[in-house]
């Protein structure tokens, strides 16, 4: 996670607002003013929630077997993946992606 005291400098700079530096940073400012304990329990809570999730993905991959997806998603993500494939490599055509 980002220093909370640059998070803090961007939104006095008003590069991000306190919105943002919560939602993004797990950042809590009041009165112009970091609030250290608000900081602390946001990111706690974010990082619970984050490690929760990892858990469970986990899970759900560990038990996945190939043999039960069903064929029209297969072939739907085969498609999917030669669509981002192909548009990478019309992309390297362009002066900007060189």
């Amino acid at each position: 996670m980002r220093d909370p005291n640059l998070v803090l400098n961007d939104v006095l700079d008003g590069l991000i607002d306190r919105d943002t530096a919560k939602k993004t940073y797990g950042v809590v400012i009041k009165n112009n003013r970091l609030d250290n304990n608000a900081t602390e329990a946001a990111r706690k809570w974010e990082n619970e929630m984050v490690n929760g999730l990892e858990r469970k993905l986990a899970d759900f991959t560990n038990d996945l077997n190939f043999d039960d997806i069903p064929e029209t998603a297969i072939t739907a993500s085969k498609m999917r993946i030669l669509d981002s494939v192909g548009v990478a490599i019309a992309a390297l055509r362009r002066n900007h992606v060189k």
